[in-house]
């Protein structure tokens, strides 16, 4: 594989000397804006001449799939390094309820990566976690987890009562197809905090794969009926994709599920990832 250390973390480089040092101005910045070279650029690996934005706080992190032990599953890594930054603001509107992701994934590795999937993982735990639905908005590549009863109990972590928030999240980009145009969410699978059932948790490489194609965890099609996977119903990639707010669409609510501890994964793919190639 390559170098899997640059470029890093992006930043507004007042002298554009293309080096991070805080002492002369330099400040951690969210990424490119529009692309627009300014006096004082912001800086980024080898791009100096770009306009970048701030939050009122940012982290930064790296993670990639060659160091430490494969656990769950247990897979040869392929060079995958992925660049992470989470920002949010400080406002008086609903930008104050929302944290915001960049995921800069880069194939490291000496292969193509062909039938590539990027997928985005949520145990989200509204509160009391065992009385929780999921749906997803297929328009709005939105997965969400709202309470299945108007009032949310405490668990082992304090519960909202009755000001119960729903949850939600989106992908605002993502992998392109060929023409350049976004992918968006190719499937919507959810899982339950269970052992040996056909939607229970993954724990091979075979079962991540199945969620991630838009499959139970057996492989099993998922089709619109009660649970997402009965047989001897229409197909569907997407679990749950009415609202919940009108009865008669197709949604955990109406349908009158238990309540329960749910993961989801909300997929986009596939695509092909050529060596040394990046996503956003």
């Amino acid at each position: 594989a390559e170098d899997l250390a640059d470029p890093l973390a992006p930043f507004y480089d007042k002298n554009s000397d293309c080096i991070y040092d805080p002492e002369n101005g330099d400040l951690p910045a969210i990424k490119m804006s529009n692309g627009k070279s300014t006096s004082g650029q912001g800086c980024w690996g080898d791009k100096c001449n770009d306009v970048f934005t701030y939050a009122d706080e940012m982290i930064f992190w790296v993670m990639n799939d060659v160091g430490s032990d494969h656990v769950n599953p247990s897979t040869t890594p392929i060079g995958v390094q992925m660049n992470c930054l989470a920002f949010a603001f400080k406002s008086s509107d609903e930008l104050n309820n929302m944290t915001f992701y960049t995921y800069d994934v880069w194939n490291k590795g000496n292969v193509d990566l062909d039938e590539t999937y990027m997928s985005m993982y949520m145990d989200s735990d509204l509160g009391g976690y065992d009385d929780d639905y999921i749906g997803c908005d297929t328009v709005r590549s939105l997965g969400y987890v709202y309470n299945g009863d108007p009032f949310d109990e405490d668990a082992t972590v304090q519960g909202y009562k009755e000001n119960v928030p729903i949850f939600g999240a989106d992908f605002f980009e993502g992998p392109k197809k060929a023409n350049g145009l976004p992918i968006g969410l190719s499937s919507f699978v959810y899982f339950v905090k269970q052992q040996n059932q056909p939607l229970s948790d993954p724990s091979t490489e075979i079962h991540f794969r199945n969620y991630q194609e838009g499959k139970s965890r057996l492989g099993l099609p998922l089709t619109k009926s009660p649970d997402c996977i009965t047989p001897g119903n229409p197909s569907t990639r997407y679990c749950y994709y009415g609202d919940p707010s009108k009865p008669g669409e197709w949604t955990m609510c109406d349908d009158n599920q238990p309540k329960r501890d749910l993961r989801w994964a909300q997929n986009s793919g596939p695509f092909t990832m050529g060596s040394g190639m990046m996503e956003k």
